[in-house]
């Protein structure tokens, strides 16, 4: 079996992680290699800002950077939560911040880019049976600060994980089944699941405001051939598979029923 790069978004981790843990058990007893990604709680992060006292200096770096090392605090208790869960239901999980887990970053605080990522630790805890559950949207500079990664990071740091394992696939868990051609959460009727897109059709939903990816997260997968699964973390079904244009199409084995329990 190979690698997989399993990551849940801020809904799956607002309420009952075990649905989200569920899915990495499932995986991990199939056999495979499995690390994951969190983010933080939805809500946590306009908390977290809500918090920040109000300034002038708001465009001044050295501003950003308390923002940035304050917001990361939501994927780092999300990363020990959902550790301590997986631990629960008998998987050997540890959770690991950015820097441990190699994802490093430059650029503006608060939209930082990543730069190759150091995946060694991770790597080397797969290989000892263990499951990494990564702090998504969180970044380290070359200088040694908290840089985030922008609104919808916890993509991003799926990406760039999946590319530095060589993953078979990132599955995107989501609280919808999968991309639409409408948003099913206010246009039910209208909204068609598409089984399949390429990077560049997905690019071009995103422009036009569909929040399923970030933009910057298409883009890296794109670019270095990470083959992308959105999918639910509350209903089964294959969802969308985003890939090239010579990516297989659905019927490809990471289809799977749901976990059970």
């Amino acid at each position: 079996m190979g690698i997989r790069v399993q990551k849940f978004g801020g809904r799956s981790m607002a309420g009952d992680l075990r649905l989200a843990a569920l899915w990495v058990v499932e995986a991990y007893e199939e056999g495979h290699q499995v690390a994951v990604v969190v983010s933080a709680p939805a809500g946590e992060t306009d908390s977290l800002l809500r918090a920040v006292p109000p300034g002038e200096g708001d465009p001044d770096p050295a501003r950003r950077r308390e923002v940035d090392a304050l917001l990361v605090t939501g994927e780092l208790k999300a990363s020990a939560l959902m550790a301590l869960t997986l631990q629960n239901l008998g998987l050997p999980a540890i959770s690991l911040n950015a820097y441990q887990a190699g994802i490093r970053a430059e650029g503006p605080f608060g939209d930082g880019y990543p730069l190759p990522p150091v995946g060694e630790h991770v790597k080397a805890l797969l290989k000892k049976g263990k499951v990494p559950v990564v702090a998504g949207f969180q970044a380290t500079t070359p200088e040694g600060d908290w840089i985030t990664l922008g609104r919808g990071g916890s993509d991003l740091t799926a990406v760039v994980l999946a590319h530095a394992l060589g993953a078979d696939v990132c599955e995107i868990f989501t609280d919808v089944p999968g991309v639409y051609t409408h948003d099913p959460r206010s246009q039910r009727r209208r909204a068609q699941l598409l089984p399949f897109l390429t990077y560049e059709e997905m690019l071009d939903l995103a422009e036009k405001g569909a929040r399923v990816l970030q933009k910057k997260a298409v883009e890296y997968a794109r670019d270095t051939g990470v083959l992308l699964q959105v999918r639910s973390t509350f209903a089964p079904g294959p969802g969308t598979l985003v890939g090239s244009r010579f990516t297989q199409k659905p019927g490809h084995p990471t289809e799977r029923s749901g976990p059970k329990g």
